[in-house]
Order: C-alpha cells, then structure tokens, then sequence
C-alpha cells in the first residue's frame, strides 16, 4: 500500500508489470491509500492450481477488498478489469466506483484458444519470448515500444509468461455471454485508446450498451497498454 486517504486499488492488465502502474501510484498517493494487487501468475504470486480458473482471481481480490477500510475504489485495466468488474458484481458493498480500462469481454470463451496452444508450446519449448511477441501483437503491434509497457524489453517481459498463460486459461475457459456483465449499481467510468485495436474498442462499446450512464472517455493518442497515466489518474483526480 502506498499514500494515505481512502483506498484505492489497481488491478493489473495481461502482462503488465507492476512497474508499469508506479506512474499512476505517484499521480494518487496525495489523495488516496493505493493498494496495487499482484494477480496470480505476476511478481511473487505463485500461479496457483492448474488449470486456472476466473473464479480465484475474482476470490483473491474480493479478499483484498474485505481488509481495507471501507469501500475502495478501483482500477482495472484489461483482464484486470474484468476481475474488478466482477468483483463489484460480487460484493458491490465493497466497491465505491470503479474505473475499466479497455476490459476484453469480446474476447472470452474460444477465441483465444489457438492463442493459449501457441503460448504453452512456446513455454515447453523454452521460448517464452515468443509467448510476450504474440500477446503484443494481439493489443495493436508486434513491437514492444509501439504496444507495450513503456521502457520494457521481450526479455524484460518474458519472466511475467506465466501469469499470461493464467490469464489465457481463465479466458478460454469464460463462455458467459455479454449480458452476464450487466446489473452492477456502483458508479463507473469506461475508458479506451484512441490508437487501441477494434476488440478493445468493442469490448467498451459492449459495456457502454449495458452501462448508458458509464462516463466514457477515449484517452488521446494511448493504446491497450496506457503510457500516460496522468490521463488515467485525472478519473479520479478531477
């Protein structure tokens, strides 16, 4: 936990360093106790039973919740997202408004299969780079600086492959249909990149059919992995 103030929580996108959030963590602590969650897979949380289930990561932060004091807030970028939306869902009490950046419900259930296949191959055979390049390329580019965390390299990224890969299971194995992700009351704000790649931008455009009263906001010149945070933190700064 870093600052003072009421909690605020950030839940970490598909291999995205908890590095890369440290901007967003110094743009809050002036006003908020930010708690930066270490999903299973990434930094010292071990990936837990195989295969992984989305049920756990919604578990582990539902249990982040309930030791804080008093409703948080909450961040969620990407499949972070989708944890912190269904946290919210789950213990709505919890939550006092969460913030979705760029959350993929468009691509649940089978559509990421051949991608999971691709990635474990490349683990057993010891490449886990190849694993980083592919889910690049999946958010725009299949370059690091053009589409990835800032300042990061395929090498610097790989040791992060097996919270990827909990993340790829979890996500085949979520056939909900859209619809499952409507009812929550806690107030909300969508966000997406203005240079991010069609599944992104529909997966907001999805929850902005179900969420009308969502503030909505593209963020100038970012894609899926944000590099300018003040424009992040201004959600709740402003």
């Amino acid at each position: 936990m870093h600052g003072q103030g009421r909690p605020l929580v950030v839940v970490p996108g598909t291999l995205a360093p908890l590095e890369m959030y440290l901007p967003l963590v110094r743009l809050l602590i002036d006003q908020y106790t930010v708690v930066l969650v270490g999903r299973r897979g990434y930094g010292m949380t071990e990936p837990g039973p195989r295969p992984a289930r989305f049920e756990r990561q919604v578990e582990d932060l539902v249990a982040v919740l309930r030791e804080l004091p008093g409703p948080a807030l909450l961040f969620g970028h990407s499949f972070g997202g989708l944890v912190g939306l269904s946290a919210a869902l789950a213990d709505p009490a919890r939550i006092a408004g969460i913030a979705l950046y760029e959350p993929p419900i468009v691509l649940l259930g089978k559509v990421l299969g051949p991608m999971l296949r691709r990635c474990r191959s490349a683990v057993a055979g010891d490449r886990p780079q190849d694993a980083v390049r592919l889910a690049l390329a999946l958010s725009g580019s299949p370059t690091v600086r053009d589409a990835g965390p800032a300042d990061t390299t395929l090498a610097q990224l790989a040791h992060l492959v097996p919270g990827l890969i909990v993340d790829l299971e979890c996500t085949t194995g979520m056939t909900m249909p859209v619809r499952h992700w409507a009812g929550m009351a806690t107030p909300m704000t969508l966000l997406r990149g203005e240079r991010s790649t069609a599944e992104y931008v529909r997966s907001v455009e999805a929850l902005r059919t179900l969420y009308p009263d969502a503030r909505y906001e593209v963020v100038p010149g970012q894609a899926h992995f944000p590099k300018d945070m003040d424009r992040v933190a201004r959600v709740f700064t402003a």
